[in-house]
């Protein structure tokens, strides 16, 4: 409950929003915006990188995930050693 009510907080708000937070509240908000049961949220957090960056966007019917686990600053060769997950 407290996850969705700051997530339409943050979306009825005005202009964009920064948020940084713990791999499980983003494994959280992703239940809440795209539907998931406990199951497919537990696998999904399995995916979520350190460091990785997260987009939620309020749209009229509701709001998108429209980016998930993004680590451009992680891609290069040299940095795929600072990789690591949840």
């Amino acid at each position: 409950t407290r996850v969705k009510t700051a997530l339409h907080e943050i979306a009825a708000g005005q202009g964009p929003a920064l948020v940084v937070t713990s791999g499980g509240l983003i494994g959280m908000a992703m239940r809440i915006v795209m539907g998931l049961d406990i199951p497919a949220m537990a696998h999904l957090c399995l995916a979520i990188e350190n460091t990785s960056v997260h987009r939620v966007q309020p749209l009229p019917g509701g709001l998108a995930m429209t980016q998930f686990n993004a680590i451009p600053h992680l891609d290069t060769p040299e940095r795929r050693h600072a990789r690591s997950h949840l």
